[in-house]
């Protein structure tokens, strides 16, 4: 009787080899143990054997035998050491290709869109770090000669400005309402411009690495939403697959959650627009609602395509967007 299960034990084996590894172990007598199964609850080992269980720690040191078991209770300490031997092997073995299986699972899972989600993430940090210090500088600087930072409203030719001169006191008018500033707190001003100049740059080349890889990525959103809009969707969804199996409704109210949540708990005006909003059709639309949920409902289907590798159809669908809201091409 014990050999038939044996048997038939040996024969079910192989099914479970993907799962629960199995190795002999021999001692005195000829009898087979095959690990069946394991166990790790904390610190803690259980082994599962045709005849009993046998329980140790991370050392190896035995913890406690099934003494229901009709064999392995009985054995000698010094037959009992082989089998901890091989248990030491199997187990160092089987973590160690654990681990291999989960870097490589995780070397697998690193798509292209998450450097893009990454990227934007970072193109919106520096965007944010360069207006704070912008604000700084403007201010610090209208002490000095505010009619030059009224005249000036484009933010990158300010910078260049500041930069293109070694004495700022050159630059004031000979009637500003500014004081004229030492050459310390000048070089403070400089140096403060020069920081936020290297923000821009770097947040160029975000810019330029974002929109580079969604061409290759996603060239039918990339064409019909522009680079900045279909990074920060895509940011939202978490993944290109995700995106894709949303419903156009929920594209078209990205961005827009807080205004939702609003309307769902308090009952106020359901928004019609979240981050497409920023899209030159729905803001030259004078029906923007329409404009945006007309956006998201192409948009839907270029993500589509884009995530099956599909052919380009983006000027098609921008053209079906503007035969519907009415605008001219350019």
């Amino acid at each position: 009787m014990w050999f038939l299960r044996v048997a038939v034990f040996s024969l079910l084996l192989p099914l479970f080899t993907l799962q629960i590894n199995s190795f002999k172990i021999k001692y005195g007598n000829p009898r087979n143990l095959f690990i069946i199964k394991q166990i790790i609850p904390k610190n803690m080992y259980e082994f599962k054997t045709l005849i009993g269980y046998i329980e140790i720690d991370d050392n190896f040191n035995i913890i406690g035998i099934d003494t229901k078991s009709k064999g392995l209770s009985k054995l000698p300490p010094e037959q009992l050491k082989p089998i901890l031997e091989q248990l030491r092997a199997y187990v160092s073995d089987y973590r160690a290709k654990n681990i291999e299986v989960v870097k490589g699972q995780i070397r697998e899972s690193i798509e292209p869109e998450i450097l893009v989600i990454q990227s934007i993430r970072i193109y919106e940090e520096l965007n944010k770090v360069a207006n704070m210090l912008l604000k700084r500088l403007r201010e610090l600087f209208e002490y000095n000669n505010p009619e030059l930072s009224k005249d000036l409203e484009d933010n990158v030719a300010f910078v260049n400005k500041i930069l293109s001169v070694e004495d700022l006191n050159s630059l004031r008018e000979k009637n500003s309402m500014g004081k004229s500033f030492d050459s310390e707190a000048l070089d403070i001003i400089r140096s403060l411009a020069l920081r936020i100049k290297d923000l821009y740059n770097e947040r160029g080349k975000n810019r330029e690495y974002i929109d580079n890889s969604l061409r290759l990525l996603m060239p039918n959103t990339h064409k019909i939403a522009g680079a900045i809009i279909a990074a920060k969707l895509l940011e939202h969804a978490g993944s290109l697959r995700r995106l894709m199996e949303l419903p156009a409704s929920t594209i078209q109210l990205f961005g827009a959650e807080k205004a939702l949540f609003r309307h769902i708990t308090k009952g106020s005006k359901s928004p019609k627009h979240g981050l497409l909003l920023n899209h030159p059709i729905v803001q030259k639309s004078k029906d923007k609602g329409k404009a945006a949920r007309l956006l998201a409902d192409k948009l839907s289907i270029a993500l589509r395509v884009d995530y099956f590798k599909g052919e380009f159809i983006a000027d098609r669908l921008i053209d079906e967007i503007n035969v519907k809201l009415g605008i001219k091409d350019d």
